[in-house]
């Protein structure tokens, strides 16, 4: 039986609605900066000052990866732990890398809903579960960076019981059961051998 799975992916981020991902693409990752070493940067539950804070980054923090803007522009929407949150967008500086192959974590770690699944695109193998099917184990993963755009790139491996392909993008993504927004999506197709 052929086992085709087409899925939107999540990365966690380390790592943008639709209306400014044009004017700035998003995601991104910042550095915090203009914090007081013995101060933090608060994490809020709404893209305002006087918003509840749920918790916070230190004055140091780096690799913040940003998914989205309140339409002013001013608040960054980020994930902490399990959470979405906003941090004032003047405490972030963006870094002026864009993601690309080499930059992706050696052992990037997806999962979503629908069925539950999960995949790991390791340094050593790729490991993709399907809830009620056969858990697929091959080979690592060869990734080819997008000849004509950043961040995206594509990921292909396969053995002789399966062959997984799909390309995984800076776009924005959610796992459609969370209040969670995450800045990687995938598009992934597994073939198992019944075909």
């Amino acid at each position: 039986m052929t086992a085709i799975l087409r899925a939107l992916l999540v990365a966690i981020a380390v790592a943008i609605p639709a209306a400014w991902a044009s004017a700035q693409d998003l995601p991104a990752l910042h550095d915090v900066t203009g914090v007081a070493p013995d101060d933090v940067l608060n994490v809020r539950t709404a893209p305002d000052a006087s918003a509840a804070a749920i918790g916070f980054l230190a004055p140091d923090a780096s690799m913040v990866e940003v998914t989205e803007l309140a339409p002013d522009g001013a608040w960054g929407k980020i994930n902490l732990s399990e959470r979405s949150g906003w941090v004032a967008m003047r405490f972030l500086d963006r870094r002026a890398e864009d993601m690309a192959v080499d930059d992706t974590p050696p052992d990037l770690r997806c999962s979503g809903t629908e069925p539950f699944w999960a995949l790991r695109l390791g340094a050593d193998q790729t490991i993709m579960a399907v809830a009620g099917e056969v858990t697929q184990e091959m080979p690592a993963a060869e990734r080819i960076a997008s000849s004509n755009q950043t961040g995206r790139f594509a990921a292909v491996t396969g053995d002789d019981a399966a062959e997984l392909s799909g390309t995984i993008a800076a776009l924005p993504c959610t796992d459609g059961m969370s209040d969670l927004s995450f800045g990687l999506e995938a598009q992934i197709i597994l073939q198992d051998d019944a075909g």
